[in-house]
């Protein structure tokens, strides 16, 4: 199974995007919402300036500033 879209790095997240653009063999259901989990991560790390920052980074940055309240990277033992 992939990696949920805030667990990745930008690159990462770029390079599943541009696979799944390619639509090599067709798009399913499943395969369309991954692509719009991935647009809306890729929106918002630009939005916020999280580009060059990993997604541990990226959560550490929203914990101390009170964005977030509990962490979401790596729940359930991963």
């Amino acid at each position: 199974m992939p990696k949920m879209p805030e667990e990745m790095t930008w690159d990462q997240l770029v390079g599943e995007y541009n696979d799944l653009k390619l639509g090599h063999g067709g798009l399913r259901t499943k395969d369309i919402q991954y692509k719009h989990a991935l647009e809306d991560e890729i929106h918002f790390r630009e939005t916020k300036g999280y580009v060059e920052m990993t997604p541990q980074e990226i959560e550490d940055e929203m914990i101390e500033t009170k964005q977030i309240n509990e962490r979401y990277l790596n729940k359930g033992g991963k």
